[in-house]
């Protein structure tokens, strides 16, 4: 009988599959409002800090965006930031790692309000884009 190894990619996916969907088990009940307005089925930002422009990245006058994939949970935190993408590849990978370094640390400070759905607090995945910009 001859072993098989599952794909590293297969393995990543079923463990992404597995974190979102455990989120979802620890929904909550939303508070009852007394409004007459539509249920709301997003999230909402509160505070969204921005991540400090590394000083040599300002000098050479580069505009970068950094993309981050994370779970806003239905208990209002930020977990499971992940890297996702960064406009120019063409940067040296130290500089990379601190700009998403950075981004990480500023996404963790997010804060905000559930979305809801079915009158219940419910997680969900969200893309953050950081944008460096020369202005």
């Amino acid at each position: 009988m001859q072993s098989r190894t599952i794909p590293s990619v297969f393995l990543a996916y079923a463990i992404v599959l597995a974190s979102f969907s455990l989120t979802y088990a620890v929904d909550r009940p939303a508070p009852e409002k007394k409004t007459e307005q539509e249920p709301r089925e997003s999230l909402v930002i509160k505070f969204q800090p921005r991540p400090e422009f590394p000083d040599e990245l300002r000098k050479q006058k580069i505009d970068v965006t950094v993309t981050l994939r994370s779970i806003f949970t239905s208990t209002g935190q930020v977990r499971d930031i992940q890297f996702f993408g960064i406009s120019d590849t063409d940067l040296p990978e130290e500089v990379i790692e601190d700009l998403v370094k950075r981004c990480k640390a500023a996404a963790r400070k997010i804060q905000f309000e559930p979305a809801i759905r079915n009158g219940r607090y419910v997680s969900m995945w969200v893309e953050l884009k950081y944008n460096f910009r020369v202005e």
